[in-house]
């Protein structure tokens, strides 16, 4: 279902979304938005200015994946602050994707 959902976003807001997650910086190699960060980019062809990328902990692969959440939303919350977003939505993060 996240999965769809996300493919969704990327299909409306059209192939500047997917060049704009490229560009942002490897931590290390692979990764981008480490697990419990969150990254901005503009939202091109959807109708809100920005999408803020996280990722949420899978739980069988972590000591404390409550800790990765509570971190995923914080820091997403934190960009929406620094950026003067105002409203947001948040799909479910870490909901089940990886069973």
């Amino acid at each position: 279902m996240l999965l769809l959902f996300l493919t969704a976003i990327h299909r409306a807001a059209g192939p500047e979304l997917r060049a704009a997650c490229h560009s942002v910086p490897e931590v290390r190699p692979g990764v981008r938005c480490p697990t419990g960060e969150a990254k901005i980019t503009p939202a091109f062809k959807l109708p809100v200015s920005h999408v803020i990328h996280t990722v949420g902990p899978i739980y069988d692969t972590h000591d404390h994946p409550e800790v990765l959440l509570r971190s995923s939303y914080r820091n997403s919350l934190r960009l929406a602050k620094e950026n003067n977003i105002q409203y947001l939505a948040f799909p479910a993060i870490s909901c089940g994707v990886y069973g």
